[in-house]
């Protein structure tokens, strides 16, 4: 049975400024300017403009098995076994390069907490999946009927498939024989820290997930945004990298995608763009014409 309760319909707004504000406080370690390998440089000369096009959809595995990025194999999709690499060799037939899917895996603090509320067993698979804004639980021998079910773009226009439903309050659970779903109720903001892959998002990824939890602590808003880490997501060289879902997300332009973040930069995110929806296009790796 689905059951939807409705507060209001409307579309997700932003407004696009052109600079990240200079920070108001020092939670200790805002002005940290953390020492990288001489090799590994941060490119602060190009534009980080259209570096990077946000997904059709995004997969983001919360059951995959690990504690800590810190021992999770660099190229997850290339790993035998991972959610990650079933998907990329399902049947060609799926994939569309103008629907294009990532898949990454995620670690939040509280993601035991969440397994366990899943019942999760060892033949289940737990993904948060954007922009669709849900929780997933399905069985891993249904994979294929997964894909066709959320991953495979059906031509149907994204302004019916995904209504302009503020998911604030929603509560959705949906139980049939095979999935269940649930709406993501918090925003979500991810830091790239996977140091396997290269050791500039390894360094700088702990340092802003902490920044961000001091900042979110200091404007009260600590239990609407859950802080976790991400694995590479791509753009090594323009470390940090920092990926925000909101809770109301409704397509893939609400995914917000930041680049060369560092302790300084996080109150102007939170401020700005999590509490004022204003993207910064100085960080912003995105298309700002999306939000013009």
């Amino acid at each position: 049975m689905l059951s939807i309760v409705r507060r209001r319909l409307y579309s997700t707004s932003w407004k696009l400024i052109d600079h990240c504000p200079q920070p108001e406080y020092d939670t200790g370690c805002t002005h940290c300017k953390p020492k990288l390998p001489e090799h590994l440089a941060i490119n602060t000369q190009r534009d980080l403009n259209n570096t990077k096009a946000a997904p059709y959809k995004h997969v983001l595995v919360l059951s995959h098995g690990y504690s800590s990025l810190d021992t999770m194999e660099p190229g997850i999709s290339k790993h035998v076994g991972s959610l990650a690499y079933q998907i990329h060799h399902l049947n060609p037939d799926f994939h569309d390069p103008k629907y294009p899917v990532q898949v990454s895996n995620i670690i939040l603090p509280n993601q035991e907490e969440i397994l366990h509320r899943f019942n999760m067993t060892e033949g289940d698979n737990l993904v948060y999946l954007y922009p669709d804004n849900k929780a997933v639980k399905f069985k891993k021998d249904q994979l294929e009927t997964f894909v066709k079910k959320y991953l495979k773009h059906d031509e149907i226009d994204d302004d019916i498939k995904y209504p302009h439903l503020n998911l604030d309050k929603i509560n959705i659970n949906l139980t049939y024989d095979h999935f269940y779903e649930e709406a993501i109720a918090k925003h979500l903001v991810l830091i790239c820290a996977h140091g396997l892959t290269d050791r500039r998002c390894g360094i700088m990824g702990p340092l802003i997930q902490d920044e961000f939890h001091h900042v979110l602590r200091k404007e009260s808003i600590r239990r609407e945004v859950s802080v976790g880490l991400v694995s590479h997501i791509g753009g090594h060289a323009y470390a940090g990298n920092v990926v925000y879902f909101p809770r109301d997300c409704l397509r893939n332009r609400d995914m917000i995608w930041y680049g060369r973040v560092g302790p300084k930069q996080v109150q102007g995110i939170v401020k700005e763009t999590i509490m004022n929806r204003n993207v910064i296009k100085s960080l912003l790796r995105g298309d700002p014409e999306l939000y013009r």
